[in-house]
């Protein structure tokens, strides 16, 4: 009936006005304290794939692959302009970072910029991403379709890992992930 309402009121000055709406500006902490970065970064790659996200939809994404320009002496004002709007940004970035980690870890990064942060943990967890990486390619690998198995199902297990894989870095080419799922299927669609 309220939207009823809300649409009438134009035509009907003698209804109430509408009702305020709640402000649904993007929270971008919400959605990142949901992925607590652990002290021992055993998830360190789900916590970086949420913030690349979170960040790349901000237009913030830059600021943890690119540091902070230096400013030469004669620094023109496109420079200054540039250098102030990317270190607000990392700052900004940075802040966002420090409350979704382990508390161990926000002492170690307190006066850091987001690019230096992101590169410390990156080096910190690497290892732990390569193992991961081995882990979901032997997964795929043993990946057979049973007698029974639903090919929707199957097929979509198959994509999680493929898309596991390229979060990690590692791209296939789309011909060599068909074939790997048409390779896996049942002996009922050869």
């Amino acid at each position: 009936m309220s939207i009823l309402v809300n649409n009438n009121h134009k035509n009907n000055p003698h209804l109430p006005p509408p009702l305020p709406t709640q402000n649904s500006s993007f929270s971008l902490m919400s959605v990142l304290n949901r992925e607590r970065l652990n002290e021992d970064g055993s998830n360190y790659l789900d916590w970086i794939i949420t913030l690349s996200f979170m960040l790349r939809y901000e237009n913030k994404e830059y600021v943890l692959d690119d540091d902070v320009p230096e400013l030469g002496e004669n620094a023109i004002p496109d420079e200054v302009i540039a250098y102030n709007k990317h270190y607000d940004e990392s700052t900004k970035v940075a802040c966002l970072m420090l409350p979704t980690m382990a508390s161990g870890l926000q002492k170690n990064f307190e006066n850091w910029g987001a690019y230096d942060i992101n590169q410390q943990l990156r080096d910190m967890f690497q290892e732990q991403s390569r193992q991961e990486r081995f882990e979901i390619v032997k997964s795929l690998m043993a990946c057979k379709q049973q007698e029974g198995d639903f090919v929707c199902a199957y097929v979509q297990t198959m994509k999680s890992y493929i898309d596991r894989l390229g979060n990690l870095g590692v791209e296939l080419p789309k011909e060599l992930t068909i074939d790997m799922v048409l390779n896996s299927l049942s002996s009922l669609y050869s």
